[in-house]
């Protein structure tokens, strides 16, 4: 789907991996977007709050160059933010922290103004269930389609576009 819709995406992403090999816990997201960008283009920026995850992330993709990993605040980072996205996840906060919810809702609002009209936003950890979403994107999902996006896939992540995009 992103090879079809962007010739060389800009994706942004905000949580790193952080351990070695852990691909069923966190995903391993960060070393398989670098690894998507650096064979057909674009580009990576990855954003997390501890330092011991980027210095992680970084150790694990030295071989990506259109990587760029930032230690800061997600928030504070993608209301400073100064180019448009193309993917977004969200993925910055476990689940078992009290306000996960209300984080990635914040993420949300911060990156808003960058997306561009056929961007893609994706919420890791978050599923339908009991008449509900659940998980980090508990808050925002719903946010989203009062304002006009709909849902292009949900399993345990949930990936949105805007209504009418293709």
């Amino acid at each position: 789907m992103i090879k079809e819709r962007y010739k060389s995406p800009l994706i942004v992403e905000t949580g790193c991996i952080r351990a070695d090999e852990d691909w069923r816990g966190a995903g391993y997201s960060t070393y398989l977007y670098a690894s998507y960008v650096n064979r057909v283009g674009g580009e990576l920026i990855s954003v997390d709050n501890s330092p011991s995850h980027c210095r992680f992330a970084q150790e694990m993709t030295p071989e990506f160059e259109k990587i760029q990993i930032y230690c800061e605040d997600s928030v504070t980072f993608l209301r400073s933010f100064d180019r448009s996205i193309d993917v977004l996840q969200l993925d910055s906060m476990d689940t078992e922290i009290l306000g996960h919810a209300d984080h990635a809702a914040a993420e949300l609002e911060a990156a808003l103004p960058h997306l561009k009209d056929n961007s893609l936003v994706i919420f890791d950890d978050t599923v339908y269930q009991a008449r509900g979403w659940r998980g980090k994107g508990a808050k925002a999902v719903p946010m989203m389609l009062d304002r006009g996006w709909q849902i292009v896939y949900s399993g345990y992540q949930t990936m949105l576009e805007r209504r009418g995009d293709k």
